[in-house]
């Protein structure tokens, strides 16, 4: 048998090496190509799943929330009213862009709730998939429970719970309690 040279000994060991990168870099990439796939499908499952379970559980979530020590908002030039947690603070109106904008500031941690008050439509819903529900009687259109436009003649009125999901039950709980003169 003949001896192998020193060159031809590394060129074996490099190449035997590229050899497991290639096969560990296909591997990975594949792993990352079917993960994407994979989650996925699973939100998707998950989402219809919770579609089922929000349908029962909003008006569990609704319920959940007392509001019988929040305090009450009202603002009799516009002529609407609603409850709001009493830790939280009640901005002044501001204009902004053709709107009066209420916010309603719930702390350090969040983002303020914003109320949009138009007399020529509401703010930030078109083209967005809407539901329509009754809220104290008046007709509402629901962006996922997050965007709230009601229309009580002259007035357009947007609840918008920015960023702060977290907050969605008392959002919903706030926005529920609306009443209009």
């Amino acid at each position: 048998m003949q001896k192998m040279s020193p060159q031809t000994k590394s060129f074996i060991a490099l190449f035997v090496i590229a050899l497991a990168g290639l096969a560990f870099a296909l591997a990975f990439l594949d792993m990352v190509n079917v993960a994407p796939a994979a989650i996925e499908q699973k939100q998707a499952v998950e989402r219809r799943k919770n579609t089922s379970q929000n349908a029962n559980s909003k008006t569990e979530s609704l319920n959940s929330v007392d509001t019988s020590e929040w305090k009450t908002y009202e603002d009799k030039k516009i002529g609407f009213n609603f409850k709001y947690k009493p830790d939280w603070k009640v901005l002044p109106p501001v204009k902004k862009g053709g709107f009066t904008v209420i916010q309603i500031d719930p702390g350090a941690k969040f983002y303020n709730i914003e109320i949009y008050v138009s007399q020529k439509g509401f703010y930030a819903m078109d083209g967005l998939p809407l539901k329509n529900e009754l809220i104290n009687g008046q007709q509402a259109k629901n962006v996922s429970d997050l965007l709230y436009g009601i229309n009580k003649s002259p007035y357009y009125f947007t609840f918008d719970i920015n960023k702060s999901l977290s907050l969605k039950p008392n959002f919903n709980a706030l926005v529920h309690s609306v009443k209009f003169d």
